[in-house]
């Protein structure tokens, strides 16, 4: 996947989705991953769904078995979230990422992919947790960027994943036995200098 969007544009790229069904495992309740939309801070009114559709076709998503993860870019010329453009922040982007899980769902690393490449890893444990919901944790840092590409944020167990039979997680896996929680967002895609999106894989 990382491949595919680092050859792609940001009107014109492969999304990812949280989808499942019943043949995904005999062990894995259908439903189990999900896509987030991000629709805007009102509900869409009740049989009009094109909101929903502008999200889906642009990629404003988050794919997740369990977390959810809400990112924003920000830059001298705005702000973008998943599926959009940041054009000319000139050498950096602020990224916000709030990461939203209960205390059953294991969340230990939060990681940032710039162009396909790991460049940090987070302790969600250092993130600030909401005053209001303790099921929420916030943080914000700098991220430098030295040419054109995208961001990916990804939030769920160590890269190798627990066994089956971690005792980690044993609230998790009595709910869940094949699925691993896993959140990921789809591609900011950010314009450095703002001149025009030239993708990295090119």
């Amino acid at each position: 996947w990382f491949k595919l969007i680092s050859a792609q544009s940001p009107t014109a790229f492969t999304k990812a989705l949280g989808l499942s069904s019943g043949q995904f495992s005999l062990d894995t309740p259908v439903g189990t991953a999900r896509t987030y939309l991000k629709v805007g801070a009102t509900a869409p009114s009740q049989g009009d769904l094109s909101a929903v559709l502008t999200a889906l076709q642009s990629g404003a998503a988050v794919a997740s078995t369990g977390p959810f993860l809400d990112v924003t870019a920000t830059g001298t010329a705005g702000a973008a979230g998943p599926g959009q453009l940041l054009a000319g922040p000139n050498g950096s982007v602020s990224l916000a990422i709030a990461l939203v899980a209960p205390e059953w769902v294991p969340v230990e690393k939060v990681r940032i992919y710039v162009n396909g490449t790991l460049v940090q890893t987070l302790d969600p444990a250092t993130f600030t947790v909401d005053t209001t919901d303790a099921r929420k944790r916030s943080t914000t840092l700098t991220l430098p960027l030295a040419q054109d590409g995208w961001i990916v944020v990804e939030a769920g167990v160590p890269d190798a994943g627990p066994t089956l039979a971690d005792t980690r997680y044993p609230a998790w896996f009595k709910v869940q036995h094949n699925a691993y929680p896993l959140a990921v967002t789809n591609p900011i895609f950010v314009d450095q200098n703002g001149g025009g999106y030239t993708p990295p894989g090119n």
